[in-house]
């Protein structure tokens, strides 16, 4: 469309671009660009002169090593501290390759940032409402049925009475039950008993057919939209999920496979609800931008703070979803890893156009198996650009007081409490103790 444009209207291309990555012939932020300026049509659009902006600008380049990856939001926060009085924020910029790390950094944000601007999608999977219908459908995996009587399994009960959305409805009847479970070590709890606690009690505890799996989770999502009426963040999470499940829907009516199995579709709602984000969208000129990688394409600013400077996070772990073979792949043209890779080495580079200040963070502590190693971005500026870059290792500070030792007094309550384990004449007491809590009791004392 674009060549279409050029040969039939003379249209003008503005390449943004720098010299440092485009005439380097193994820098691989530059691939694409190499490649349109052997194009007859896009080849003699491209300026005579490549600008320089990175080797110009000569931006004061940092890099930060800190031991956990939670440390990293009280970093930004020291750093945003330091920011001169008067100077405008809509120039500085945080950039989160993980977007786990946003709630952490809006928590530890300076007092002084009075606006902020987040335009980046959030994962539904890290919202408590995500965590609480996962919750209902994994509870369905081991209902029992004795007798005529539906029986649900301990540990799922304990974890959907123990969530926020049963226990505003009702707090005394879920704490009660969860006492009641406990003291008698109950392993199922009959769905009588939970359907005491209302009516969202008794929507939930119910054993589902798989013809009931669709109008089951938008009967309680549409309840739980009710219920969160105060809370808009809640249900614009709500509201994704019941979009996701909606579309869900209309693929199996069009295949006529509305009965699925159950197995299935809890393993299908996962895979599928887990790749679902909520977008935040704001105001691009006011106050402090955070946002995540692709999003802060094309734009400038005069400090940028990157936090989550790892391999596999930025550039995000190698690896395309498909079934064909890279050599295929690479033989018919089809999208490959390497031009992944191209495209977020060039959004990071980018950066560097404009910016007089670059402050990068990573973390040393091993997650999920793998080492912590800074990026390769970091180990080619160091390599490459000749670029003095300031390394700093933050330290979390220990306390090297000596604990207190534990005791406790035994008044007339605590001796109350422990005759529920003295054998009575029979040889039987109200309650026991088990190894792990004899244990646990051993070690404090």
């Amino acid at each position: 469309m674009i060549k279409h444009y050029i040969t039939e209207f003379d249209a003008k291309i503005y390449w943004d671009i720098d010299a440092y990555y485009v005439e380097d012939k193994v820098q691989e932020a530059g691939m694409f660009f190499r490649d349109y300026r052997k194009d007859l049509v896009f080849g003699p659009t491209f300026p005579e002169i490549i600008p320089t902006h990175i080797e110009d600008r000569d931006a004061r380049i940092h890099t930060y090593a800190t031991p956990l990856k939670v440390n990293q939001a009280n970093l930004v926060g020291a750093l945003l501290e330091k920011v001169p009085a008067g100077e405008s924020w809509e120039e500085t910029v945080v950039i989160l390759p993980d977007e786990q790390m946003l709630f952490p950094i809006l928590h530890t944000l300076p007092e002084q940032v009075g606006k902020v601007n987040v335009t980046m999608g959030y994962p539904v999977k890290n919202a408590p409402v995500y965590s609480f219908l996962e919750a209902v459908l994994e509870m369905q995996r081991f209902i029992k049925v004795e007798d005529g009587r539906v029986l649900f399994y301990h540990t799922a009960v304990k974890n959907l009475l123990s969530s926020v959305y049963l226990k505003s409805v009702n707090p005394g009847f879920a704490e009660k039950l969860l006492e009641e479970m406990q003291l008698l070590n109950q392993i199922h709890i009959p769905v009588d008993r939970l359907a005491k606690g209302g009516s969202l009690y008794q929507l939930i505890f119910q054993k589902l057919e798989n013809d009931r799996l669709f109008p089951y989770l938008t009967q309680l999502m549409e309840t739980l939209a009710e219920q969160l009426q105060e809370e808009p963040l809640q249900r614009s999470y709500l509201y994704q999920c019941f979009k996701q499940l909606t579309r869900l829907k209309e693929i199996f009516a069009g295949q006529d496979i509305l009965s699925i199995n159950r197995e299935f579709f809890i393993r299908l709602f996962r895979q599928v609800f887990r790749e679902v984000k909520l977008p935040f969208e704001g105001e691009p000129l006011l106050g402090l931008q955070v946002m995540g990688v692709l999003e802060s394409r094309n734009l400038d600013f005069k400090r940028v703070i990157i936090c989550n400077m790892n391999e596999d996070s930025f550039p995000p772990a190698g690896g395309l979803n498909s079934m064909i073979p890279f050599n295929i792949r690479k033989a018919f043209g089809l999208p490959v890893q390497e031009q992944n890779d191209s495209i977020y080495a060039y959004t990071f580079y980018r950066l560097l156009h404009s910016a007089e200040e670059v402050h990068m963070i990573y973390t040393t502590a091993s997650d999920q198996g793998k080492a912590g190693e800074k990026s390769r971005y970091i180990q080619q500026m160091a390599v490459e650009l000749g670029r003095k870059m300031e390394e700093e290792v933050i330290f979390i500070p220990i306390d090297q007081q000596s604990p207190e030792p534990i005791s406790i007094e035994k008044d007339e309550e605590v001796l109350h409490l422990l005759d529920k384990y003295l054998l009575d004449e029979h040889g039987f007491s109200e309650t026991a103790f088990s190894p792990s809590a004899l244990s646990v009791f051993w070690i404090a004392g």
